[in-house]
């Protein structure tokens, strides 16, 4: 049975509303980056299985899924895994982020946008 990357939605939407055991800005960070790969690997999958999307398994895969999308006119559900993906890479690799809370109950906002565009 394969892993159902939605679950890492949950874990973001528990990491900024319940955090217990570390810091929020650790939790606000971490919902942030698990909600960028809820979105990705859902949409990584989706693609591959019904839309002829053929995965690298390397990092390249993250600008090529966006441009995948992009070319089958599927703009938005695209351009918002493009930028969930810098706000994840400045909360995983960057030392200060600013406005961490919107980031990252924006990023679960976006990452259901994704999956429900995906949906359809």
């Amino acid at each position: 049975m394969s892993f159902d990357w939605r679950e890492y939605l949950d874990l973001a939407r528990h990491l900024v509303d319940q955090p217990k055991g570390f810091t929020r800005e650790a939790g606000l960070r971490s919902a942030t980056s698990r909600a960028y790969y809820a979105a990705f690997c859902t949409a990584r999958n989706v693609a591959q299985q019904q839309l002829y999307f053929v995965p690298t398994g390397g990092p390249r895969d993250h600008i090529s899924l966006k441009q995948y999308l992009a070319d089958l006119g599927m703009m938005q559900p695209a351009n918002m895994l493009d930028e969930m993906r810098q706000w994840r890479n400045k909360c995983d690799y960057d030392d200060h982020v600013r406005d961490l809370e919107r980031l990252a109950r924006k990023a679960i906002e976006d990452a259901e946008d994704v999956l429900g565009a995906l949906r359809r």
